[in-house]
């Protein structure tokens, strides 16, 4: 708890510690087979859902933040979530429907933490620094584990690594949803020089083991999401210059 404090002062805004707890989560369910059972994921859940409840009762939501985007994506997020109940109705297995609806509740309420009030600059620096070094230290244990194994076939499928998920798309989409936020501190001026190289190592790390997992998906979609940070990077030489970085890195691996 005492942890979750100092991010959140540091998140600097209303709901940062509900920002910081949902970091956690998500970093837990990235360990735990990505959160895809519900024995696995559904007590931290309960824990997410009261914390927002929390938050809702005692933070003043900021009408700033109420625009029309934000509005109609919660309003779509709610959507998906009763209709997931509705169909409790019909289903023939209402027990995976009913599942249906508690992982949509989750999807909502994290959106929820950081749609409904302000976030500083200060803030969301703090929330991707903790969600990029925190991929990245699930990263170096699964690479660590691997390399110590006993028999490190046992690691691999067809010679590719599964990963904390158990299913190489989905653990290379946790390492790509850590990678960017990691480039993107490496590239940013504003942060320190400490920070930067450790995010750039991160980035790098991600990477590999991107490349050990064998996605084929994510091979074709990475060049596509490369120039999209490229374009909305504000100082596109040094967005440029990092990725060039990583690649170069990635390759001598």
């Amino acid at each position: 708890m005492r942890a979750l404090a100092r991010l959140s002062e540091v998140a600097d805004a209303p709901a940062g510690l509900a920002g910081a707890f949902a970091v956690v989560v998500w970093l837990v369910w990235a360990q735990l087979a990505g959160g895809f059972f519900p024995t696995r994921w559904g007590l931290l859940g309960a824990f997410l859902v009261a914390a927002l409840a929390l938050t809702l009762a005692t933070v003043r939501v900021d009408p700033a933040v109420r625009t029309p985007a934000r509005l109609a994506m919660l309003g779509a997020l709610a959507a998906f979530v009763a209709w997931n109940a509705l169909s409790l109705l019909w289903a023939d297995f209402p027990g995976e429907a009913w599942t249906g609806t508690a992982k949509t509740l989750l999807y909502a309420a994290s959106f929820a933490v950081f749609a409904l009030w302000s976030w500083s600059t200060r803030g969301l620096r703090a929330v991707l620094t903790a969600l990029a070094l925190g991929i990245g230290v699930l990263g170096l244990a699964a690479l660590l584990e691997a390399a110590a194994s006993a028999d490190p076939a046992e690691q691999l499928i067809d010679g590719r690594l599964i990963g904390p998920v158990e299913y190489v798309n989905g653990s290379v989409a946790v390492w790509m949803t850590g990678f960017w936020p990691a480039l993107h501190l490496a590239v940013t001026p504003r942060g320190g020089v400490a920070l930067r190289a450790a995010c750039l190592g991160v980035a790098g790390v991600l990477v590999s083991l991107s490349v050990l997992a064998g996605s084929r998906g994510w091979l074709f979609v990475l060049p596509l999401a490369a120039a999209v940070f490229v374009a909305l990077a504000r100082q596109r030489l040094r967005a440029v210059g990092g990725l060039v970085l990583v690649a170069l890195a990635t390759g001598a691996a």
